[in-house]
């Protein structure tokens, strides 16, 4: 069983409104954090705290339902949480300031990529929500040629975010409702995905599952590349489970008569037979 935690402190709660009357008081304090006595963490005045204190539990909140840092809350825009509920906010010189209200990295917003993962689960759930499996997390890779490849997952396919290591966004996702059993990727189509390769960036691939289970196949490119033989054929290191309606793993060695067979690995415990 996988489990997906957080964790956060009570020393900020001091900043925190007690009730809706006091949110325009509290998220616009400017008065300065006596340190003999609270903690600061992340500003030098009240109304900065009360943002990082609401803001950073929801962030660590998230974790709990498995999100990433990639954006929004879940990167640094809890520092600003004030600016989800006002479109004016107090300066530290005790001047009231317009704010810009287009949503980007520095707002305490969600991604698309974080809804689709909290969306399915069980605290989520209405009763006419239809029940699924919620342990099945099997998801096999079939590499199609060097920048495409074929996924497989029996209890159905509801997106595919692509993440990198050196930025926060998603630099490209896909959504697919219904979710689907079989989803063929052509990377080739993707400029965003294309320039990673080019400039020999890593970029992860994270599949959701229908069930809000999360794989992580890691480098893509890699695993796509590790994935090519030299006979045109499917190959898959990620088989688990056999299901009725799998998909049929034929391989044909007719399109290249210089190929040769070298070994087979059948693993169906522990042990290779």
């Amino acid at each position: 069983m996988d489990y997906n935690y957080g964790i956060f402190g009570s020393h900020l709660l001091y900043s925190h409104p007690q009730s809706l009357k006091e949110m325009k008081s509290k998220f616009n304090d400017i008065r300065p954090v006596n340190k003999k006595y609270t903690s600061n963490d992340g500003g030098d005045y009240r109304a900065r705290v009360c943002n990082v204190g609401i803001g950073a539990f929801l962030h660590e909140l998230g974790h709990s339902f498995g999100l990433h840092h990639n954006y929004g809350v879940m990167l640094r825009g809890f520092d600003d949480f004030n600016r989800a509920f006002y479109s004016v906010e107090l300066s530290t010189n005790n001047v009231w300031t317009s704010l810009i209200t287009n949503v980007n990295d520095q707002y305490a917003s969600w991604s698309k990529v974080d809804a689709e993962i909290m969306l399915p689960h069980h605290l989520f759930r209405l009763k006419s929500d239809p029940i699924i499996d919620m342990v099945d997390k099997n998801v096999q890779l079939f590499t199609t040629s060097s920048n495409s490849f074929l996924l497989y997952a029996n209890v159905g396919i509801r997106m595919l975010a692509f993440y990198s290591n050196d930025g926060a966004k998603y630099p490209y996702y896909s959504t697919y409702e219904p979710a689907l059993k079989r989803v063929n990727v052509d990377m080739s189509t993707s400029t965003e995905l294309m320039n990673y390769k080019i400039n020999n960036k890593v970029i992860n691939l994270l599949v959701i599952l229908k069930n809000g289970r999360m794989v992580d196949l890691g480098n893509i490119f890699s695993e796509v590349s590790n994935g090519l033989i030299t006979a045109n054929v499917f190959k898959s290191k990620r088989f688990g489970p056999i299901y009725g309606n799998q998909i049929e793993f034929n391989v044909d060695f007719t399109v290249n008569n210089n190929v040769r067979l070298l070994a087979i690995g059948v693993y169906h415990d522990n042990y290779v037979h």
